[in-house]
């Protein structure tokens, strides 16, 4: 909805959870961007329910490190793109130094993660056929982020735990702490991927 707002296009969003559609659905229609905006419930793992050369861009936000089969969720990224559009997705999880069996266990207590070692992403989209690739590093970024959203979740502790139960609570807070930890040191970095579909040129005859 804010790049809708800021940017003045019409964008489709997809998320698994079905609540999730549903607020934000209601929240587009609250803000006057119903017609611009519509969010669908949609597997990102499996085949994208949209035809060839859909879309002018393609943006996911630390989704593709939670997804299995990423070499195919990029391939449809690229399907779904019209020619000369561009996509641009972030990873939280790339490798950056030795990290402990109890480090990977907290940092992956909340869900399905997948870890890449440097470069592999790369890899993965040249060869789902994207070019002019770039990726930039926002590990400080997120390292602060973690930082900011733990110390901001202590200070409201009696609420969240009335809210979450203490054991949720204290579970999310070693999980931040220990994002925080592992991106502070630069052992788990998080990478901004842009890149582009070129245009097919037919051969002259």
């Amino acid at each position: 909805m804010h790049l809708a707002e800021k940017v003045g296009c019409r964008l489709i969003g997809l998320d698994i959870n079905e609540p999730g559609v549903r607020n934000a659905n209601q929240l587009a229609l609250a803000r006057g961007l119903a017609s611009q905006v519509r969010f669908e419930q949609c597997d990102a793992s499996k085949n994208l329910p949209f035809d060839d050369n859909t879309f002018d861009a393609v943006f996911s936000n630390d989704v593709l490190c939670h997804l299995s089969g990423r070499p195919e969720v990029l391939v449809e990224m690229f399907r779904v793109l019209n020619p000369g559009g561009r996509m641009l997705f972030s990873d939280a999880l790339v490798i950056g130094g030795m990290v402990s069996h109890e480090e990977i266990a907290t940092r992956s207590s909340i869900g399905f993660y997948v870890y890449s070692p440097p470069g592999e992403n790369e890899r993965l989209m040249e060869r789902a056929e994207f070019r002019h690739i770039r990726a930039k590093d926002t590990t400080e970024s997120a390292a602060r982020i973690a930082k900011q959203w733990y110390h901001a979740r202590e200070k409201r502790k009696e609420e969240l735990v009335a809210a979450e139960g203490n054991t949720n609570f204290e579970g999310l807070q070693r999980f931040l702490s220990c994002v925080y930890i592992l991106t502070s040191e630069k052992r788990l970095l998080r990478y901004l991927y842009v890149a582009s579909k070129e245009p097919r040129h037919d051969p002259t005859p």
